[in-house]
C-alpha cells in the first residue's frame, strides 16, 4: 500500500489463466466493482479533427488508433476489454495545464493527483449543488472528468491512413480507451451487464461504432456497442498482455504519486513562507 492509501502495485496475474474461475477473473480485471464505491500503448479514440498537420482531410467521428507510427481511421472496430480502471482528469483552458489522477479499480478509492490534491479537485454532488449559479467553481467542476480507463485490444477490418491508403485486417492491437462524457455510461452499462451475467469482459468482443449527435451548436459522437463473438480459451499471449498492462498502470500511477508528493512539499514550503511573513509583520 502506497502513500495516502494508494496501491500502485502491479496486478497479480497467475501464470495459467485457466486455473482461476470466471468470478476471480472478473475481479482481477476490475469488472465487478461497477463504480459504486508511462505507457507506449496505442490510444483508441474518436477523431474530432478535420485535417492533419499535412492538411490531409480526416474523417470526424471515426475511431483512430496508432499503428507503426500512423493513425488508422475506421468507422467500426472490434474491441476486447482486458482491464477497466477509473481516473480523474482536468484541462485548464486559461492556464493550458493538464491534471490527472492515479488509475484505480473502484470509485471508492483514493485518487491522488498530480497537483497534490485528490480527484483533480472534484467536489461531491452535494458540494456542487450548494454552489451559487454564478460561482466560477461550477464551470471548473463541469470540466473535471471521471474516466473509465479501459485497456484491451482493438481489431480493424478495414481502415484508412490520413493519406488515403487502405489498411485491412489489423488484429488485436494493444491499446487503451478513455470512456468519458457521453461515452461513460454506454461502457459502464455494457460491462456491468456482462458482470451480472457472470461473463468476463476479457472473453467478450465488443463491436463499436459511432453515431453523430448535436446539442445546440455542439456536435459530438456517441459510441454504439454490440456484443460480438466470445473467446472460449484465453491464450498465453493474453496472459502476457495482462502483465504488460499491469506494469504500464503501475508505472503511470507511480509517476502521478511522485508529482503528488512534490506538489504537497511545495505547498508546505509556500505555506511556511507565508507564515514567516505573517510572524515578521
Amino acid at each position: 500500500m502506497g502513500e495516502n492509501g494508494t496501491d500502485s502495485k502491479a496486478l497479480s496475474v497467475p501464470a495459467n489463466l485457466d486455473d482461476i474461475s470466471d468470478k476471480e477473473l472478473m475481479k482481477l480485471t476490475g469488472q465487478t466493482d461497477n463504480g459504486s464505491q508511462a505507457s507506449v500503448l496505442s490510444r483508441l479514440s474518436i477523431n474530432y479533427q478535420t485535417e492533419d498537420e499535412n492538411e490531409n482531410p480526416l474523417p470526424r467521428g471515426h475511431f483512430a488508433v496508432r499503428v507503426d507510427g500512423d493513425n488508422i481511421y475506421s468507422k467500426e472496430v472490434t474491441f476486447r476489454p482486458f482491464i477497466r480502471l477509473y481516473a480523474y482528469s482536468y484541462w485548464d483552458n486559461s492556464d493550458e495545464t493538464f491534471t490527472s489522477s492515479v488509475q484505480m479499480p473502484s470509485l471508492g478509492d483514493q485518487f491522488a493527483d498530480t497537483i497534490g490534491t485528490y480527484k483533480c479537485g472534484k467536489l461531491s454532488r452535494e458540494q456542487i449543488s450548494s454552489l451559487s449559479d454564478n460561482d466560477p467553481q461550477r464551470v471548473i467542476q463541469s470540466s473535471i472528468k471521471c474516466n473509465q480507463v479501459i485497456y484491451g485490444v482493438v481489431s480493424v477490418g478495414e481502415g484508412k491512413k490520413a493519406d488515403g491508403e487502405v489498411v485491412k485486417d489489423l488484429k488485436e492491437i494493444p491499446c487503451v480507451y478513455y470512456a468519458k462524457g457521453v461515452n461513460y455510461s454506454p461502457f459502464s452499462s455494457v460491462l456491468s451487464n456482462l458482470a451480472k451475467q457472470k461473463k468476463p469482459m476479457i472473453r467478450t468482443n465488443l463491436m463499436l461504432s459511432t453515431k453523430r449527435q448535436k446539442a445546440g451548436g455542439n456536435t459530438f459522437f456517441v459510441v454504439g456497442i454490440k456484443m460480438g463473438e466470445t473467446v472460449d480459451k484465453l491464450s498465453e499471449a493474453d496472459g502476457n498482455l495482462l502483465k504488460e498492462f499491469s506494469l504500464a498502470i503501475k508505472s503511470i500511477n507511480e509517476g502521478v504519486i511522485e508529482k503528488h508528493r512534490v506538489a504537497i512539499k511545495k505547498k508546505t514550503k509556500d505555506g511556511d513562507h507565508s507564515l514567516a511573513i505573517e510572524l515578521d509583520a
